[in-house]
C-alpha cells in the first residue's frame, strides 16, 4: 500500500502544504481585514488634516488678502513673489499682476534706503519698525513703516524675503508740521526773551535813580507825613527793581547768556553774609532766623555772587510763607555728595500736588503768602538754573502745615 504524497509550494515566502491552502488564504484575509480595521481610524485622522490643512490655507490667503496692511514676499534680488491687495492699492498699481512685474528696488524714493535695509536684512535676518519712503506709479510718495525677515529652509538657505508695509504718510505729515509750529514758537519765544530783557534793562536805570534819590531823602526828610510817603515809594521801588532783575536773569538763562563766575569761597563766610543781610528782613515780620554752619565747613568752588542771590531767594521764600514767632533755619554741612545748604522752616508748607511745580517759571503753588506778599514766581526757577550751572542740585521736601526744607547739593 502506498503511502499518500503531498505536494508543497511556495506561499508568502514559504513552503506550504498544499492540502492546507484554502486555511492559509482564509487566515490571512482575517489579518488583512483586522488591519485595515486598525487603519480606518487613521485614514479618518489623515482626512481631517488635510480638511483641516486646507481651511488654513483659505483661512491665511483670506487674511493676506483683506488685511489693511500691505504685505509682499519678495526674492533676495527684489523680485516680488507675492503681493496682497492693499499693497497694490498702496503703491497705485492697476492690479497684483502689475505690481508682481516690478522689481522692488524700483518702487524705493531713495536707493539708500533700500542699501541700509538690505544690509540690515543680511546682517540681522530681521527689521522692525524701518521707516522709508516709497514711490508709487503716478510719482507721489507715501511714508510706510516696515517689518520684515528673511525666511530660510532647513540647511540655513535663504527662500524669501517677506514683511510689511505701514502707511504712516499721515503721521509723518503730522509730525512735519508739529516741527514747523515749534520752530515758529521757538522764533517766538526768543523774541519775547529779547523783548523782555530790553525792556527790564530800560526800565532799570530811571528805577535806580528813583531808589538813590528816595534814600537820600529818606536821610534829610524828618516830618513824619513825608518821611511815611517816601518809605512806601522806597519799597515799591525796590519791589520793581526786584522783579526786573529777575525778568533780566530769567532772560539770560533762556538765551545762555548767564555765566558762572567761580572761585574758592570760604562756605561759613558766605553764609553769615546771607544772614546778617536777611536776619533784619525777618525780624520785621516776627520771625527768627538762625544759623546753623560748622566752624570746619571749608571752602568750596562756586560763583559767590550768584550763590548769594539763590541763598537771599530761598530765605525771603521762607520768610514770605512763615508766620510770626517761627523761626527760619541757614544750615550747612558735608555729606558724601558734596555740600549741602539748606533752608528750613516752620510755615504753612508745600501740598504734595505742587512739589513737582516748583521750580517752573511763572508757577505759583497753592499756598498764600502769610502777610500777602507779592510773588511772580520766578525765584526758585532762577535758584534752580544757577544751583545747575555750578554743577548741583536743588531738592525740595514739605509736610502741609509742617514747613518746608529746601536743600542745595553742590559736588
Amino acid at each position: 500500500m502506498k503511502e499518500s504524497q503531498t505536494t508543497h509550494f511556495l506561499y508568502g515566502g514559504k513552503m506550504k502544504d498544499q492540502n492546507n491552502i484554502k486555511q492559509y488564504l482564509i487566515n490571512d484575509l482575517i489579518e488583512l481585514r483586522q488591519r485595515m480595521t486598525e487603519l480606518e481610524p487613521l485614514e479618518d485622522e489623515h482626512r481631517r488634516a488635510e480638511e483641516t490643512l486646507g481651511d488654513s490655507e483659505d483661512g491665511y490667503r483670506s487674511l493676506f488678502d483683506h488685511i489693511p496692511v500691505g504685505l509682499y514676499r519678495t526674492t533676495p534680488r527684489g523680485e516680488i513673489l507675492d503681493a496682497n491687495p492693499a499693497l497694490v492699492q498702496m503703491l497705485g498699481y492697476s492690479d497684483r499682476k502689475s505690481l508682481l512685474a516690478t522689481n522692488a528696488a524700483h518702487t524705493y524714493l531713495n536707493s539708500e534706503s533700500r542699501i541700509q535695509w538690505q544690509t540690515l536684512m543680511e546682517r540681522d535676518g530681521v527689521v522692525r519698525n524701518f521707516e522709508k519712503q516709497l514711490r508709487r506709479t503716478d510719482g507721489s510718495m507715501v511714508w510706510v513703516e516696515e517689518n520684515s525677515r528673511v525666511v530660510r529652509d532647513v540647511a540655513g538657505r535663504v527662500l524669501c524675503y517677506e514683511g510689511s508695509f505701514q502707511d504712516i504718510t499721515e503721521r509723518k505729515r503730522a509730525e512735519e508740521e508739529l516741527a514747523r509750529q515749534n520752530g515758529k514758537l521757538e522764533i517766538l519765544n526768543e523774541t519775547k526773551d529779547r523783548f523782555l530783557g530790553i525792556a527790564a534793562h530800560d526800565l532799570r536805570n530811571p528805577l535806580t535813580v528813583v531808589s538813590v534819590s528816595t534814600k537820600l531823602l529818606q536821610k534829610r526828610i524828618t516830618e513824619q507825613t513825608s518821611l511815611t510817603l517816601l518809605n512806601n515809594i522806597s519799597r515799591s521801588t525796590e519791589k520793581m527793581l526786584a522783579l526786573i532783575n529777575s525778568l533780566l536773569d530769567v532772560s539770560k538763562i533762556k538765551s545762555g547768556k548767564l555765566e558762572m563766575r567761580t572761585e574758592d569761597v570760604d562756605v561759613a563766610e558766605l553764609l553769615k553774609e546771607c544772614y546778617d543781610e536777611n536776619e533784619i528782613i525777618g525780624r520785621q515780620k516776627g520771625i527768627a532766623l538762625a544759623l546753623s554752619v560748622p566752624e570746619d565747613i571749608g571752602n568750596a568752588c562756586l560763583d559767590k555772587e550768584r550763590m548769594v542771590q539763590a541763598v537771599d531767594n530761598l530765605l525771603s521764600n521762607a520768610f514770605k510763607y512763615s508766620n510770626p514767632n517761627t523761626t527760619v533755619t541757614l544750615g550747612a554741612k558735608r555729606t558724601e555728595c558734596g555740600l549741602e545748604i539748606r533752608v528750613e522752616d516752620q510755615g504753612v508748607g508745600i501740598k504734595n500736588e505742587d512739589l513737582p511745580l516748583l521750580f517752573g517759571e511763572f508757577s505759583k503753588a497753592s499756598a498764600q503768602p502769610t502777610a500777602g506778599e507779592p510773588s511772580h514766581g520766578l525765584g526758585l526757577a532762577i535758584v534752580k538754573r544757577v544751583v545747575e550751572l555750578q554743577g548741583g542740585r536743588i531738592d525740595a521736601m514739605s509736610n502741609p502745615g509742617g514747613g518746608a526744607t529746601f536743600t542745595i547739593t553742590l559736588p
